[in-house]
């Protein structure tokens, strides 16, 4: 009798082959689940390597800046969705935490301008977070479209604005009812 099939036919053989089966499903699983999750999120989520290549492009993203998944990946993050006059501080900030492992942009929200593919620069809400995958560094990006936010806060003040002048101006005619008021009694 052949001592190596008897072997593979071992139960606690049969049984790890099941286990790894079903590890190898559930980390399938796993994946799929975190996939989908970022593809149905309503912020766009752009990973971008320690070089600064744009490594994901959900399609919250594409809505948003309006390049395609494969028209970014692989582009230099600076060079397409920060404005012209921030691209040099987001690299010497690149370079700083490459060097040293302190950002200032990490794990908080910020109010920024960002650049859509058309060039219009738009009010975002951006959290950086640092990721280790397998002991390489990826930076997430979670980047929220503030432009109809912006515009309601705008058009509010301006109501605001328009209510006060019309106070103002209610105000002063009571004023000179007042006044004609007094005359006329006196």
């Amino acid at each position: 009798m052949n001592t190596r099939a008897v072997n593979l036919r071992d139960p606690q053989m049969e049984e790890t082959k099941l286990q790894l089966a079903r590890s190898v499903e559930a980390l399938h699983d796993s994946n799929e689940r975190t996939e989908q999750i970022i593809a149905s999120a309503l912020d766009a989520v752009v990973t971008m390597d320690i070089e600064g290549l744009i490594t994901s492009w959900n399609p919250q993203a594409e809505i948003i800046f309006g390049w395609k998944a494969g028209e970014i990946l692989g582009q230099r993050m600076s060079e397409v969705i920060i404005p012209p006059a921030y691209r040099e501080a987001h690299e010497r900030g690149r370079r700083h935490l490459l060097k040293t492992g302190e950002a200032k942009v990490l794990d908080r929200r910020m109010e920024l301008t960002a650049l859509r593919s058309d060039g219009e620069e738009f009010p975002i809400e951006l959290t950086v977070a640092k990721v280790l995958v397998a002991g390489v560094t990826h930076f997430s990006a979670f980047i929220r479209d503030l432009t109809a936010q912006k515009q309601a806060e705008a058009r509010l003040a301006e109501a605001l604005q328009e209510k006060s002048r019309i106070e103002r101006e209610r105000l002063e005619e009571l004023r000179d009812y007042s006044a004609s008021l007094e005359r006329w009694v006196a």
